[in-house]
C-alpha cells in the first residue's frame, strides 16, 4: 500500500516539527516546509494527497 504524500507549510518550527512527527508516525510521506515561496514551487512540481497550511503567515502568496 502506498503511503499518503503530505505537504506541511508552517513557519513555527516547533509546530512544523510536531506535525511532521505525527504524520510520519502514521506512515505518511511528509514534506515539512517553513517557507511559503519554496512550498509554492514544490506544489508546482509535485502532486500531494493533502496540504496543511498555516492560516496566518508572515508572507502571503496568492495561492495560499
Amino acid at each position: 500500500m502506498a503511503s499518503v504524500k503530505l505537504l506541511v507549510v508552517e513557519d513555527d518550527f516547533a509546530s512544523l516539527e510536531l506535525m511532521a512527527e505525527v504524520f510520519t508516525s502514521l506512515k505518511a510521506e511528509v514534506y515539512p516546509i517553513s517557507d511559503s515561496e519554496k512550498a509554492a514551487n514544490l506544489v508546482n512540481r509535485e502532486r500531494f494527497d493533502g496540504i496543511f497550511l498555516d492560516l496566518v503567515r508572515d508572507t502571503q502568496h496568492e495561492w495560499l
